[in-house]
């Protein structure tokens, strides 16, 4: 639904390597069955399909990534997830 780039940081270690690192933020909606009172920073929808008729729960997550890469002169550019942030929304 939507998606910005929460943090983008350069930074060197200790021995000189230059790395890159990037935090994406993923808001989408979801019409999966998620219990009420686990889901924190959830948002709820309804959603009339095909006019007229029984609405559709809808709810607004949010997934957070982590990306890093080194970009030292001569290191293959590869990508790295770091970290993920997403909930578990089935069993």
């Amino acid at each position: 639904m939507y998606t910005i780039p929460g943090d983008v940081g350069i930074y060197y270690d200790d021995d000189g390597r230059k790395f890159v690192s990037i935090l994406m933020r993923f808001w989408y909606l979801t019409s999966a069955r998620l219990p009420d009172n686990d889901m924190e920073g959830t948002r709820f929808f309804q959603v009339a399909i095909g006019g007229e008729g029984e609405a559709e729960t809808k709810r607004l997550l949010t997934a957070n990534y982590e990306f890093q890469r080194e970009f030292t002169k001569g290191v293959p550019p590869d990508w790295t997830i770091t970290r993920i942030e997403h909930s578990k929304l089935l069993d």
